[in-house]
């Protein structure tokens, strides 16, 4: 290998590693910046899902106290009156989810059949008791409105069951709202829901110590709720970023309370865990515990689709494609133009540049939170948001951000959208223009939140801004690196395809378009498809008859998974291209397309040449060859000694002269196609034998036994007999020559992986491992005296080879240097005559 051919090697090789490294370095950096702000992003949206469970839980509450306060001011409260009071209330607008308000008076079992007639007497004529066990106290539901939902539960004892016992327990010894466990309704048996009660006592106050409060109570206000109702619409918001699971206590199947619709799978998600309802993978996921009502509930949430989606998740993709992109390319600029150390050294740094141009894209951002009043004045701002834009909390209080921040050169029509959602009271996405303290300008993208009390109403705006300023470099940046690529690409000395994993048209110069005699409109206004490229070429005939349609499917599927490939390709006009192929890292390939017309010109003057000087020498040298074979047997009559020793050398040379220009003959049939093969169904073994045979007079030349080795009979191959013997007698010259003398040459047969594999092995001097690229090339000779010395043409391998090839099969060797070489061949069997 030629120095400069080797710096143009070892160049182009360490420009295309920087140019990856340092391309996957930026995507991976840029990634953990993402996932970063998506772990905050996440987290917020947790908070606000936290809150808005503990509002909807504490409304219940309100209705409650409002129960509570008839009770204090009537302690004999009728039952018209407390009906007055439920119907006075709109359920289905102030307490989503709670199916109505009742009343569970404590009485005595031994004053139960007073407590019966009394409710009978109260407009309840039918009314009955229905308990279990043998408890000295009863938690009877005496009222339980509206009308709708009464029937199942009046005169239930609600303190017989164990669940709704330990709350009720709970509730008169701490004297606050308490929350049951997870239940079933008397009016609800499908879906799980729970009681929300608080204590009643006949003072109309909490006395505030524990014997007082079991001495005046009362009785319990309650609440039945169900858990899909009341949770139902509080998670994800209108584009579903996220879903959650509520569960009572631990999270565990036989407790969930609720789970959002696509965690379920079914509506409001009540009858499916969480767990059980989906496939997918969340990509953020938090649990957490809500104290509510006395009771420990856990809260699962993790995010949907749709945050994966709003995610900006293009970029380390973009930056990883864009970085290839420009590597493979720049890398295949210098291989092809660069001429000298100068010049490529010139076009890596450039390279070099560019890289890391694309490489300072990625740089840290963070999020910046602040939170207004309902006039957009400034209350509070998080350090990033102090930290980044140079503001202090005591800088910006008071102010509006667009005070504060407005730069003039955000589009007022972002502004206008701003100030819709916010009279809506709706969250919004824009992106503006920021100008800091020290008067940098930052293109920010803002998400404003509405904020709201635990009566819903509007308190205020949180806006969380993430500074995308370095995305929009890296758009610049890319734009220009399309530019400089396209520059590139036009002025290569070849035509240039660049097709992506979907076998779009991702880049091509003109003379790509110009060499394959592209039509325009196949270019007009659309992305092009490789399909189109292959159907355009078939119905011209450039890859020969049949069908178009089949034609195209199959070069389609094998577009799918591409390999490197080197081929002569003749167009429909006669122009030759040599079209070089390589796939892609992520899929797709690259292709390079050059008019080979002038070389082919040049190849045929060539091969005319030496066929013809081949043919003109050959009828002489028959002619010589055939005197001094004549003279060396002498039939012409005896020589003298001296005479004879120098017709023995020349027979000799006129011998090597003769195989030279009948291999020079062979190369040239096998490169302009012409060789020809007389191929039959023969048995391989008696091939073999015919070439050992034929070889035997030779080694003992030089004094090399030759031995044919584990023969298989009964193999079958179909092939040209005579051409398979010539590659038998190459591979068992070579050997003999470069043997040592006394030291057996084998000849073995075998099969290896379903193929029929000939072997000659020699206990010579071996083959160096450089030379293995070379080794089956024309005039290729190793290097050395010892080589050189054994003489030879340097064409009997290349023939090999082709001949080999030819019948379906490869030919290859194995080697160590001091020890010896084996050449095998492979040929594909078939079955018996």
């Amino acid at each position: 290998m030629n120095r400069p051919f080797r710096v143009r090697v070892l160049l182009t090789g360490a420009v295309l590693a920087l140019g990856l490294f340092l391309t996957f370095a930026a995507a991976r950096l840029q990634q953990q910046n993402i996932d970063a702000a998506t772990r905050a992003k996440f987290e917020r949206q947790v908070e606000l899902v936290e809150a808005e469970i503990e509002r909807r839980f504490r409304q219940p509450v309100h209705g409650l106290n409002g129960a509570r306060g008839i009770f204090a001011v009537h302690p004999a409260v009728s039952r018209n009156a407390f009906r007055a009071y439920v119907n006075s209330r709109n359920l289905q607008e102030e307490f989503p989810g709670v199916r109505g308000f009742g009343f569970a008076q404590r009485v005595s079992r031994d004053d139960l059949p007073d407590f019966v007639a009394a409710e009978r007497r109260d407009e309840a004529p039918h009314f009955t008791v229905r308990t279990v066990g043998n408890a000295p106290d009863l938690y009877v539901i005496k009222f339980l409105e509206p009308v709708a939902i009464s029937q199942p539960a009046l005169g239930y004892d609600i303190g017989s069951e164990s669940t709704r016992r330990q709350a009720i327990e709970r509730a008169v010894s701490t004297g606050s709202p308490t929350l049951s466990g997870r239940i079933f309704l008397q009016s609800e048996r499908q879906r799980p829901g729970f009681l929300y009660m608080t204590p009643v006592y006949r003072s109309g106050k909490d006395p505030g110590v524990m014997q007082q409060r079991q001495a005046e109570l009362l009785g319990l206000l309650f609440s039945p709720i169900v858990a899909e109702d009341l949770l139902a619409g509080s998670a994800g918001g209108s584009d579903r970023q996220i879903d959650f699971s509520l569960y009572d206590g631990d999270a565990e199947p036989g407790n969930l309370l609720f789970a959002s619709k696509s965690l379920a799978g079914t509506p409001g998600g009540s009858t499916l865990h969480a767990d059980e309802g989906t496939s997918r993978k969340a990509v953020q996921e938090m649990t957490t515990r809500l104290p509510i009502g006395g009771r420990q509930l856990t809260l699962r949430v993790n995010t949907t689709p749709a945050f994966e989606h709003d995610l900006d998740r293009w970029i380390p993709t973009s930056l990883r494609v864009g970085g290839v992109l420009v590597s493979l390319l720049l890398a295949l600029t210098m291989w092809l133009l660069a001429t000298g150390r100068a010049r490529a050294y010139a076009l890596a740094q450039a390279m070099t540049t560019d890289l890391e141009r694309l490489a300072a894209v990625v740089r840290h951002t963070s999020n910046l939170v602040v939170i207004t009043d309902r006039d957009c004045k400034i209350q509070w701002v998080n350090d990033a948001f102090a930290s980044f834009y140079g503001y202090t909390f005591e800088d910006a209080r008071g102010q509006t951000p667009l005070q504060l921040l407005g730069s003039g050169r955000t589009d007022p029509e972002t502004y206008a959208v701003m100030n819709r959602a916010a009279e809506a009271q709706t969250s919004c996405r824009v992106e503006v223009v920021n100008r800091s303290k020290d008067g940098t300008h930052h293109a920010i993208e803002l998400e404003v939140q509405p904020r709201h009390d635990a009566q819903g109403r509007l308190t205020g705006f949180m806006e969380i801004g993430l500074d995308v300023t370095t995305r929009k470099h890296a758009e610049e940046q890319l734009r220009r690196n399309h530019a400089m690529l396209k520059s590139i690409m036009e002025n290569l000395p070849c035509g240039l395809s660049v097709f992506d994993g979907q076998l779009h048209l991702a880049a091509s110069n003109q003379q790509f378009r110009e060499l394959l005699d592209l039509p325009d409109e196949l270019f007009s206004g659309r992305s092009v498809r490789f399909e189109d490229v292959v159907r355009n070429n078939a119905a011209r005939g450039e890859y020969g008859p049949g069908p178009v349609e089949d034609i195209v499917a199959g070069m389609l599927e094998r577009a799918q998974y591409p390999t490197r490939m080197l081929f002569e390709r003749e167009r429909h006009d006669g122009k030759p291209l040599e079209v070089r192929s390589a796939p892609m890292p992520g899929g797709g390939f690259v292709t390079t397309y050059m008019d080979i017309s002038e070389r082919k010109k040049i190849e045929r003057m060539q091969h005319e040449f030496i066929s013809t000087v081949s043919h003109e020498l050959r009828t002489p040298l028959t002619a010589i060859y055939g005197s001094l074979s004549l003279l060396g047997s002498e039939t012409a009559g005896p020589l003298p000694p001296d005479v004879q020793e120098l017709v023995a050398v020349a027979h000799k040379s006129c011998e090597r002269l003769m195989r030279l220009i009948s291999d020079v003959l062979d190369v040239e049939r096998i490169q302009a196609g012409l060789m020809h093969y007389a191929k039959s169904r023969q048995a391989l073994a008696p091939l073999v034998d015919q070439a050992v045979g034929a070889m035997r007079a030779y080694a003992d030349q030089f004094h090399v036994s030759l031995e044919f080795e584990s023969r298989l009979d009964n193999l079958y191959v179909e092939v040209d007999p005579d051409r398979i013997v010539q590659v038998l007698v190459n591979l068992i010259s070579n050997a003999v020559k470069f043997s040592r003398p006394n030291h057996p040459v084998s000849v073995r047969m075998s099969m290896v992986d379903g193929q029929i594999r000939v072997g000659v092995s020699d206990q010579g001097i071996g083959i160096p491992a450089e030379f293995r690229p070379r080794i089956f090339d024309r005039f290729a000779q190793a290097d050395g005296s010892d080589r050189r010395a054994q003489g030879g043409t340097g064409l009997g391998l290349n023939i090999c080879k082709s001949i080999v090839e030819a019948h379906g099969g490869r030919i290859d060797y194995i080697s160590t240097v001091g020890v010896g070489t084996e050449f095998f061949f492979d040929l594909p069997g078939v079955s018996g005559p």
